[in-house]
């Protein structure tokens, strides 16, 4: 409603800026509509009152039947006298416009023109004077120039402000979408995590029973691993947003990919035991960057959560690793529903989950892949993704090797 009521506000804004500007240009033209008539009056007095061009010009029209008199005097002295007399009137009325002039029996329609009836000085009727200004529309402009830039500069601000504003208003639609869908579904991000420690304390409880302290051992050692996952969690929300620089000041370690791949999947293994099947194919030759172990560990377990998540088999998850070119590729290939075409150049967005028709089948943050975007490029890499609806996807991380 407030962007209709805006919208209504500018374009009636627009309206009364152009009926404005055209009003001060009609007013303009009727200001030198006023000035040269009156000029023009006081030219037909003086001229009429010279007996040698009243004669010349009778001559013209009436002796030697001409249409107009321009080319029977030009040049003439009666010519001459005519021009000066207009010359000095136009000047006292600061009328500063290139013009011609003419006696003729034809009223011109010209709207550049100007003319006044001369009956009463010729022998025939229907003889006028008249004053033509090539350039009166330019006059115009210049006279009313100041008025009229300033509303054309003011109506192409409004109208850029107006689009800018639209284009704000639309992404920040958008972005109260992806947030209504984030606190919508905030909580569902934690029952991973928490429902791994539910079972492990379950199992605790009937390893008890048996007395295995092996068993006992490997689900506590759940319970404590889950427990950190979940509190990297809440601090992922909090470095989701922290700043660029406050984030590259954190990413200083020598950080063993190869050591970071192996734990996360051995966690997974553990946790998922026989639903879940994660390969490793450890190619790298070179297998050391910069940055910070949890957090690529975090960057890791997003891409294999949504592996997981969006499966409607056993997951198969393969990551591979090898060298190309001086870098380290990190690729993570499911057996997923795959990512449509339109939506690839998205999915790193923050807050923005893949649906259908408004309807999430998988509950979570949407800040998984803007997490997994957000680190690599902060260790000064980059991340892309190749996938096919109904034949999985393999997201590839690309890593600067370090320089040791």
């Amino acid at each position: 409603m407030l962007l209709i009521i805006v919208t209504i506000l500018l374009i009636g804004l627009l309206i009364n800026q152009v009926f404005y500007a055209l009003n001060a240009a009609d007013d303009q033209k009727k200001a030198l509509n006023e000035k040269v008539e009156i000029a023009l009056d006081i030219i037909v007095e003086k001229v009429s009152a010279n007996q040698n061009v009243c004669k010349s010009v009778n001559n013209c029209l009436h002796t030697e039947k001409k249409q107009m008199c321009c080319k029977y005097l030009d040049g003439e002295k009666e010519w001459g006298t005519v021009d000066s007399i207009i010359s000095h009137e136009l000047a006292r009325f600061n009328i500063n416009l290139h013009y011609n002039f003419d006696f003729t029996k034809n009223h011109p329609e010209d709207k550049n023109t100007y003319a006044m009836n001369m009956d009463q000085v010729f022998s025939e009727a229907g003889v006028v004077m008249y004053l033509e200004f090539p350039d009166r529309s330019k006059y115009l402009l210049k006279q009313m120039g100041p008025v009229f830039i300033s509303s054309i500069l003011l109506i192409l601000f409004i109208t850029i402000a107006f689009i800018l504003m639209y284009r704000y208003y639309q992404r920040e639609q958008v972005m109260v979408t992806r947030t209504r869908d984030f606190i919508n579904n905030m909580t569902h991000e934690f029952k991973t995590p928490l429902a791994n420690i539910s079972f492990a304390s379950n199992m605790i409880n009937r390893e008890n029973e048996r007395v295995d302290s092996d068993k006992i051992e490997q689900f506590t050692r759940i319970i404590q691993e889950e427990n950190q996952r979940l509190l990297n969690n809440c601090e992922d929300l909090l470095v989701i947003g922290m700043a660029e620089s406050d984030l590259k000041s954190s990413l200083e370690e020598n950080v063993d990919v190869h050591q970071v791949i192996t734990k996360a999947a051995d966690r997974y293994m553990e946790i998922q035991e026989d639903e879940l099947n994660i390969k490793l194919d450890l190619f790298a030759d070179a297998f050391h960057v910069k940055g910070k172990s949890s957090m690529l560990d975090n960057t890791l377990a997003n891409l294999v959560d949504n592996a997981i998540k969006y499966c409607d088999e056993n997951p198969i998850i393969r990551i591979r690793t090898k060298n190309k070119n001086g870098w380290l590729l990190v690729e993570v290939t499911d057996n997923g529903k795959g990512i449509a075409k339109n939506a690839q150049d998205q999915i790193f967005e923050k807050f923005y989950r893949e649906s259908n028709h408004d309807q999430h089948d998988v509950k979570g943050f949407g800040l998984g892949l803007s997490y997994v975007k957000m680190v690599v490029e902060q260790m000064g890499g980059t991340v892309f993704v190749q996938s096919e609806l109904g034949k999985g996807s393999t997201f590839i991380l690309k890593l600067p090797l370090l320089n040791e």
